[in-house]
């Protein structure tokens, strides 16, 4: 298993987008959610190169990643996904523990917009719930979750 700052790969973004498509599909939302999703669900070449972004690899494929916008005094997590084959056997767990470990997070308030199904993840993690936020889907909020990293 390897945890590496991701490096800039001309194809990085499709292989990100896809896995973020991927996981958010895991949840069983009706299709037109998940259209209705795609911009959110982009990952972007600007995003990977003025972000941390880190990637999960098991045997040479990336199976999960993580982006952290560092917005300070709030870093904010605005892309987190594994890939829906490795979801529930401790990847998620392995990429958050590397992200608070980054001297560059130390200190640092981290906030994630999470998806429902992921704010046991969160909790587990050390993270509260401060507040629940609209969705893009009428009716449907998102917990919006933090972390003080000391």
């Amino acid at each position: 298993m390897k945890i590496d700052e991701a490096s800039y790969e001309n194809e990085m973004p499709l292989v990100l987008t896809e896995i973020a498509h991927l996981a958010k599909s895991h949840w069983g939302y009706p299709q037109e959610w998940i259209s209705s999703w795609k911009e959110d669900l982009t990952v972007t070449e600007k995003e990977i190169l003025e972000s941390i972004t880190l990637a999960l690899k098991k045997k040479d494929k990336i199976i999960g990643f993580l982006i952290l916008s560092r917005l300070e005094p709030i870093c904010s997590i605005e892309h987190f996904w594994i890939l829906p084959e490795y979801i529930g056997r401790g990847y998620g767990r392995l990429l958050m523990n590397k992200l608070l470990s980054l001297i560059e997070v130390k200190k640092c308030t981290i906030q994630a917009l999470a998806d429902p199904n992921a704010q046991a993840f969160y909790e587990k993690c050390g993270f509260r719930k401060i507040n629940n936020v609209p969705s893009s889907i009428p009716g449907r909020t998102l917990p919006l979750m933090e972390l003080k990293n000391a």
